[in-house]
């Protein structure tokens, strides 16, 4: 069973970037569960998104055996997470079972690409999918592109 891990907004100018919080958060998972890979997805460049270089999020590809295992990567992941907090930054983390990533999830994370979103349909989105996700800190900005990264990592 595929179960996809997406985090978005972890960093700051002065730390480390999402991708390198990635690879270390699935070097952890990898202790329990393969990873398949972490994909990186671009998202818009608009001035009214806050973004530290790129505005990307990631992605960390799973192979899981049973549903449930989702609540161990997710607060596995989340742990991780928080132990790196960067005071400045707005992280947002979330997680979804492949047959949980449904075409309106798949459209949000094009549209994530092209348009300006915001927190509310991210979280509405996310409630109707049944989908956990969960902002770590600052403004929680980081759901948006959460929600993304789970749309175009499926799609890939």
């Amino acid at each position: 069973m595929k179960i996809y891990l997406a985090m978005d907004d972890t960093d700051s100018l002065d730390s480390r970037g999402t991708g390198k919080l990635a690879r270390a958060t699935g070097a952890e998972i990898s202790k329990e569960f393969p990873v398949d890979g972490i994909s990186r997805h671009q998202l818009f460049v608009h001035e009214d998104i806050p973004f530290t270089s790129h505005n990307s999020c990631a992605v960390i590809h799973i192979e899981a055996q049973e549903r449930a295992d989702k609540e161990w990567i997710f607060e596995t992941a989340k742990e991780c997470m928080l132990s790196d907090f960067v005071e400045g930054s707005d992280p947002g983390i979330a997680v979804a079972c492949a047959d949980e990533i449904l075409p309106p999830l798949i459209a949000y994370g094009r549209d994530a690409q092209r348009i300006v979103l915001n927190q509310e349909k991210a979280r509405t989105l996310a409630a109707t999918l049944g989908i956990r996700l969960e902002g770590l800190g600052g403004t929680k900005d980081g759901v948006i592109g959460t929600m993304a990264g789970l749309g175009l990592a499926k799609r890939r």
